[in-house]
């Protein structure tokens, strides 16, 4: 099972929002990193989840938002 599949799962969200989502940009991934993450990249808000959020499949495991740096 791929990364949209296995966000899908672990959000409980159906699987053409989580395709549509990355096709748009509100859900980015960083296919560089192990384990394969995906964030809440855009402001609008992912299955109730803030820009920032952090989402681990493989883990299980979903980190809220990260604080905004000041530029």
């Amino acid at each position: 099972m791929g990364l949209i599949g296995r966000v899908s799962e672990l959000l409980n969200v159906e699987r053409w929002k989580v395709e549509k989502a990355f096709e748009r940009g509100t859900l980015q991934t960083v296919r560089a990193s192990f384990p394969e993450f995906a964030y809440v990249r855009s402001r609008r808000r992912f299955a109730g989840f803030e820009k920032g959020t952090l989402i681990v499949p493989d883990d299980g495991v979903v980190v809220p938002g990260f604080p905004k740096t000041e530029r």
